[in-house]
């Protein structure tokens, strides 16, 4: 079993993408990040949100995640290039 032990607070969300090679956690330290899945090796740490991460899950396709947070956004991820697309909300 993978113990996700590289998060600065809990780990709050946690989603496997479709085809099972991929898994995004997220944190109360507001990083997503993305790991995979056979072997544990971390792939990319996602940053932007500025409260801690409430919920994640990835698209149909495996190519975006979604992530919402404490600060009131949610966010569209790229996988590929690990940057944000997108942020809608806030306070």
């Amino acid at each position: 079993m993978l113990q996700i032990l590289s998060h600065e607070a809990a780990t709050s969300a946690v989603a496997y993408d479709p085809d099972g090679a991929s898994i995004v956690t997220g944190s109360d330290d507001g990083a997503l990040r993305l790991w995979d899945a056979a072997s544990g090796e971390l792939r990319a740490t996602l940053t932007g949100h500025e409260g801690g991460i409430r919920s994640v899950g990835f698209s149909p396709d495996g190519r975006n995640i979604i992530s919402s947070a404490n600060d009131g956004t949610v966010r569209i991820w790229d996988v590929a290039e690990a940057e944000s697309l997108a942020s809608a909300g806030g306070r």
